[in-house]
Order: structure tokens, then C-alpha cells, then sequence
């Protein structure tokens, strides 16, 4: 089998398509279900940066085109419009990819620790619908306690900021001081709660947490001293606030430019500033048109975010050698795993052969005694294991180094053995 990772990421790929190719929560069991006709097993990961599949492939290529298939016809995206923005990583690159992004290095902010809790329900939903092979489980699982490694042993996260400290951040760039501003958050998930101890920090006076049903707006509204409002009533709140920002899981506009061009009208041309986190989009693209409104999205916080990547690149070095330690471990494991059962087929077939040998050589010996029936039955099991003894060694050694799929497809084919 060939371990793939295929998809898009912030680094290759706009807004635009990035967004029309992300899975909502809600529709993640039923793809990852029909994922099974393209792959043997795999997990999809779907972040505001990134679509990926990890997956298990017969081969590199074909197995590589049904996924980007899978995907275009998901989404419905062309496949020649996909094909010209997907990366690709196979085997150890692909193992290495993963760890780096479950650690934060191939985030728009480098280190930041949302990552770790997207991954982790990824994986429990392929685990869910039990489309993990032993394999992928346990990449998952290095790739979460990498995650957490990078972190403890490094400093990539001291003073890290995410993407909600970001568009918290571009507010300040655009309107200064915030204190004394009203502020609205569209979403009660961990990003808008996020956001709403962002803006607290920053002395916004007037907190608003605005969610589609209103015991989650209600909650998070309470443990951090705001108001709550349902989104179909955010009308009042849209029209009394300087700042929005929005992050929710929708799949759809939670904002439409009318409904940004009647909030305006009652502020009586005072500028609104929305900053947009969500992908797919929360606001309407059209609202920008609107006079005195300022509407940027994630793709805009770009240049917010690389702040923080000079200090944190004296990090990246110790960072990149422990991924590299935590890759090789993970090579060593799988090729340790496809040894294993080389060595028990060796050893039964060779047992099996002495067994039919010794029959064979014990019925033309009858007149033996029961002493010298056990002495020929001794040699022959010390001669199997002498012969055996150098091939299972350097079997097992050779699980540590590059050559072992050679010296497994030697040992099957001088001996007859089926490949598993």
C-alpha cells in the first residue's frame, strides 16, 4: 500500500476555491463514507487553510487521481481547476507533511494550537466510520502526540497568536484604540470564543456573541460578560457595532450585503469594520461595495499574521529535528510491522518442511529406539534454525534501513512465500 496525502492548502490555493472546497462538519461522515470507493482508508481534514486527504492507495499514481476526483466531484469543482492547486505528498512525505501541519509549521500562523483539537476530530470521525487501517491509526496518533512534543520541548507557541488574535489585531490597524467600540462575534464555537477574550483584552466596552440558537449564544455570553443574540435577530446588534467579526461553520453566507446595507443605514455613514474568518465565507463578498464598510477575510490577515514568524523561526530548527526523529520512528514501526509476518511465514514454512522431512526419514528408520528417534528429531530442528538464523537477523535489521522491502521481496521469492 502507498500512503497519499492530497489536497489544497493556504499556501497554493485563494480563498475562493479553498472555500468551495471545504467539507462542513455536517457532511464530513457522509463523504469519508464514499471516500471508501477511491481508497482503501482515509481521513479528511478540512480547516479554514486546508482540504486534505490522508489516505491509503494501491498505487501512487491512480490511487492520487481518484482522490483529486473525489474531491472535485464532492465539491464540484472541475478537476482540472483542482488539479492545477493540489499538492501531493506520498509515502515519508506525506508522513512528514502530516506532522508538520499537526505541529503548526505549514500554519498561516506558525505554532498555532487550533490545529491539534481539527485534527483530532478528523481522525475520530474516519474512526468512527472505521475507514483507519492499524496504519493510518497509528500515524494519526504519532502525528497528535508530535503535535503536542513541538510544544512542550520548543518554544514555536510561546506567545502565540491565532487567526481570532489576528483579526482582532487588523481591527486595531484600522480603527486604533478599541476601547469604547462595540464589538460583534458571530459564532460560539472555540474561534468565536476566541475572538470574544481577544476583544475583551482589548477593552472593548460592548461585547455582542451572536449564534444560531441562542443557549450557545447565552453561554458564552455569560462566562465572558456579553450579550447574546440569535442570528435572527442580529439586525439591532449588525447596526450598533463597529467591529464584526465572524467565524462560524455555516457553508453559507450568515451575512447578505442587504443585510450589511440596512445596519448601515441606521449608523448614519459611521464606518463598520467586518473582518470575515470563516471558509467557507460568513459575509457576502458584495458587502465591500457598501460606502464607509470595511470587509477583509482570512486571506487579508496574512500579513498580520507573519509578525510573529521572525521570532518564532529561531524555533524552526529544533522543531524540524524532532519531526524528522518522529518520522523515522514511524518508519521504522510500519516496515517493522510488514517484517513481522514475513519472519512467521519464513519459520512456519520451514517447520512445515522439516516436519514432512522427518516423517518421511522416521518411517524408513522403524527399528529405531525412542532415544535415537529423538535424536534425529533434535537435529533436524537445530539444523531449520541455524539455516534460519542469519536470514530472520538480517531480516529484522534491515527493518531499521532502507533497503527492507528488497530483502523482503528476496526472502519471499527464494523461498516460495506468498506476498502478504
Amino acid at each position: 500500500m502507498t500512503l497519499v496525502s492530497v489536497g489544497v492548502s493556504h499556501h497554493t490555493t485563494p480563498l475562493e476555491l479553498r472555500e468551495r472546497l471545504a467539507f462542513p462538519p455536517d457532511s464530513l461522515g457522509p463523504a469519508i463514507e464514499r471516500l471508501g470507493q477511491f481508497a482503501h482508508e482515509g481521513v479528511i481534514l478540512s480547516t479554514c487553510n486546508r482540504t486534505e486527504i490522508y489516505a491509503d492507495v494501491g498505487h501512487l499514481r491512480s490511487g492520487s487521481e481518484a482522490l483529486i476526483r473525489f474531491l472535485a466531484d464532492s465539491r464540484g469543482v472541475p478537476v482540472l481547476e483542482l488539479e492545477e492547486r493540489t499538492e501531493t505528498f506520498a509515502q515519508l512525505e506525506a508522513v512528514r507533511h502530516l506532522l508538520r501541519v499537526s505541529s503548526g509549521l505549514e500554519s498561516m500562523v506558525i505554532g498555532e494550537p487550533q490545529i491539534l483539537g481539527q485534527l483530532r476530530s478528523a481522525y475520530e470521525i474516519a474512526r468512527q466510520h472505521q475507514t483507519l487501517s492499524p496504519t493510518m491509526s497509528r500515524l494519526f496518533e504519532q502525528a497528535l502526540a508530535t503535535g503536542k512534543r513541538i510544544r512542550t520541548e520548543t518554544d514555536i507557541a510561546r506567545n502565540a497568536v491565532s487567526v481570532s488574535y489576528a483579526a482582532v489585531e487588523l481591527a486595531r490597524d484600522v480603527l486604533g484604540d478599541l476601547r469604547g467600540r462595540t464589538a460583534l462575534v458571530i459564532g460560539a464555537g472555540k474561534m468565536g470564543e476566541l475572538t470574544v477574550r481577544t476583544l475583551r483584552a482589548h477593552g472593548v466596552s460592548r461585547l455582542i456573541v451572536g449564534s444560531r440558537g441562542m443557549a450557545s449564544a447565552e453561554r458564552l455570553a455569560q462566562r465572558l460578560g456579553g450579550e447574546p443574540c440569535t442570528l435572527d435577530a442580529i439586525d439591532a446588534a449588525l447596526a450598533q457595532s463597529d467591529i464584526v467579526i465572524s467565524s462560524t461553520a455555516s457553508g453559507a453566507h450568515v451575512l447578505e450585503h442587504q443585510d450589511v446595507e440596512r445596519a448601515m443605514l441606521q449608523r448614519m455613514d459611521r464606518s463598520m469594520l467586518i473582518v470575515d474568518i470563516a471558509v467557507p465565507r460568513d459575509v457576502a463578498p458584495e458587502a465591500a461595495e457598501i460606502s464607509n464598510v470595511h470587509l477583509f477575510n482570512i486571506d487579508d490577515l496574512d500579513g498580520i499574521c507573519s509578525r510573529n514568524i521572525e521570532i518564532r523561526k529561531l524555533e524552526l530548527p529544533q522543531a524540524e529535528a524532532l519531526i524528522e526523529d518522529e518520522v523515522a520512528s514511524f518508519e521504522s514501526w510500519r516496515e517493522s510491522r510488514e517484517v513481522t509476518p514475513l519472519i512467521q511465514s519464513l519459520v512456519s514454512r520451514a517447520e512445515s518442511i522439516r516436519q514432512s522431512e522427518l516423517d518421511r526419514a522416521l518411517a524408513r528408520l522403524s527399528g529405531l529406539s525412542d532415544r535415537d528417534r529423538n535424536v534425529v528429531q533434535a537435529l533436524s530442528v537445530a539444523l531449520v534454525n541455524k539455516l534460519m538464523h542469519d536470514p530472520i537477523i538480517r531480516l529484522k535489521s534491515s527493518s531499521t534501513e532502507h533497503d527492507s522491502h528488497a530483502y523482503a521481496r528476496t526472502v519471499r521469492d527464494l523461498f516460495s512465500l506468498a506476498d502478504d
